[in-house]
This record gives C-alpha cells, structure tokens and sequence, in this order.
C-alpha cells in the first residue's frame, strides 16, 4: 500500500528547518512521519565507480552528476516496487535530492549488536533470499551491502539504488551484489559463519555458480594477501578473510562446492 505524497514545497521547508546540509543524508520529521533526505553525490567514491559511472551514465550526460544519481536511484525504486520488492516509497522529488518513507532499522546496526542469535541468522538469511529473489527476476542491487538491508515489523527491505551499474552485464551485477554482501557480512562476523549462511539461504533459491568461479578466479589474489594480513588496510583485510572463509569451507567437499551443493553440507 503506497504512503500518501508530501508536496515538494512542504519538503523544501522540512529540509529549512530540520535538515542537516553537513550530511548528504538526513532524517526530517512530517509530524510523525519519519522522511529520509537523500542528496545525489556530486563526485563517484572510488576510481571503480568513475569508472562504471562513465558508462553506465552516458545516456544521462546533460544532467549533473548528483541529478543523475536521484534519477537512477528513483527509476529503479519505482521498478522494484513495481515488481512487488520491498523498497521505500519516493516520497517527492527534488531538484538535486529525493525523499523517502523510513524504512526501519538497517541490518548493520543490528549485527554491530549481536552476531550470534538465533534472531540474527535469521535476519542474515532472509536478506540473502531477498538478494536471490532480486537475481532470479533479473535484477540486481549495486549496493548490497548489510548496511542497505533493513527491517521494518519483521520485513526484510532494501534501500540505496542509486550506484550507476544498470549498463553492465547482468552476470557482473550478481557476482558483485554477493562479493559486497559476503564482504560486509566478513566485516561484522570475521569467524565467517554468517557469511557461510547467506551464501546457503541464497543457494536455496538461487545456483551461486557464477560467485564460486569467481571465487576460484581469486585464489591468486587471495595467495598474494594472506601473507601481508597484519599489514593490509580495512578493504584488503576484509577482501583476505573473506575468501579465506570460502575456501576453507571448500577444502571439506571441493567438488560438492564446485557443483553447487549447499555450504556446510
């Protein structure tokens, strides 16, 4: 059921007088209703997304840059909502910024509280699911990250679409929407068990075929860091321990892994 529209006007005075313009995402208040403000960035994050962004966004090429984002991130929420997905409502629409309906508490925050309940796992593996529901229909996140699942009343939900990947093969998507989930879910839970989790909630709907080979692509990366583990940054040191979880895993039924059969079998 869609939450009634806010006048764009109202929302330009909301963003006056409650709004944080230090931040590029902010939370105002519409009476009781809780809106999240979201900016578009002006500037890609990493070299990999000037990269990506040329591509994805060369139809787009007579906006700016931020308009681009706030137009990518509302055409895909509208089709994902459309295909039935739990994403926000866009509220109103901006210049350079969208609004949209809150969506709970995202699973980050939970797992930087508990990694171990039972509560937990099963959040951890609805959120694979929900990614594995994503790809079989043909869609992809571009963020799937565990800071960009939340949960609402016991609802498993997604938010932040706004990275420019729709020009890319739909193969690169899903390999890179399980390599962010997996790696978040490493940085939070190092000893790898809810990583092994999500791969296995995800492997029930969905083959992750493409992520193993991948995987298997890896191992000589994966050789060349292990040993430089005390001295690698955040990134490397997350990339490192989760592919040490992978293959260790692997090491107790290889070829099962290889063929697809469920993780931890």
């Amino acid at each position: 059921m869609s939450s009634p529209k806010i006048p764009r006007k109202r929302i330009d005075a909301l963003i006056a007088e409650q709004g944080d313009r230090q931040r590029r995402v902010f939370r105002v208040m519409a009476g009781n209703r809780a809106v999240w403000v979201k900016y578009g960035e002006k500037n890609y994050r990493n070299w990999g997304q000037r990269l990506l962004g040329q591509i994805a966004s060369l139809p787009l090429r007579r906006m700016s840059l931020a308009r681009q984002r706030v137009y990518t991130e509302v055409t895909r929420l509208r089709a994902l909502r459309r295909a039935g997905f739990n994403v926000p409502e866009v509220v109103a629409i901006g210049p350079d910024y969208v609004a949209l309906d809150d969506m709970g508490e995202t699973l980050d925050s939970i797992l930087r509280a508990d990694t171990a309940s039972e509560r937990v796992r099963g959040l951890v593996s609805q959120a694979a699911t929900l990614l594995a529901q994503l790809h079989t229909v043909g869609q992809w996140h571009g963020a799937a990250r565990v800071r960009n699942f939340v949960v609402l009343d016991g609802a498993m939900g997604m938010i932040d679409f706004e990275d420019p990947v729709s020009g890319l093969p739909h193969l690169y998507n899903r390999v890179m929407d399980l390599f962010m989930l997996t790696l978040s879910l490493t940085r939070r839970a190092p000893e790898g068990k809810l990583t092994l989790l999500a791969l296995e909630a995800y492997g029930r709907l969905r083959s992750p075929w493409d992520f193993r080979i991948a995987g298997l692509l890896l191992l000589p990366v994966y050789l060349l860091l292990r040993p430089m583990l005390p001295w690698l940054g955040e990134d490397g040191w997350q990339i490192t321990m989760c592919l040490g979880t992978l293959y260790a895993d692997a090491l107790t039924g290889w070829f099962g892994w290889l063929i697809g059969r469920p993780l931890g079998d």
